[in-house]
Order: structure tokens, then sequence, then C-alpha cells
């Protein structure tokens, strides 16, 4: 047990190199949708938020 510990205590001051792209700020075009209880939701809402947008269709025979 002292020894996971350790380990836990080593591997936690490991620095991680970021692997990835950074992302400009880009403005987005305001746009709506509406809602599943059938409200209207603007972009320009969520304004200050971070907001992941996801379209989704099934079609099930």
């Amino acid at each position: 047990m002292l020894i996971s510990a350790r380990f836990l205590v080593v591997s936690g001051q490991e620095t991680i190199e970021f692997v990835g792209t950074d992302l400009d700020e880009a403005p987005a075009a305001d746009f709506s949708l509406v809602n599943q209880f059938g409200e209207p939701v603007s972009l320009s809402d969520q304004s200050g938020k971070v907001t992941v947008l996801t379209f989704l269709y099934t079609n099930c025979p």
C-alpha cells in the first residue's frame, strides 16, 4: 500500500505536454432553433457559456 501511495504522489507531479490544435476564437453567426418543449432557443442566449452543438438524426424502421 505504501508503494501505491508513493507512485500516486510521484506520478501526480508529471508535466503533460499538450498535443493538439489550439483553435482561435471565431465568431459564430446567431441562429435560432426550437427545443424539445417547442420554445425558441438562439445561440445568443448562450453568450459567455461553453456551448457544444450536436445534430443527431435517427431513422428506425
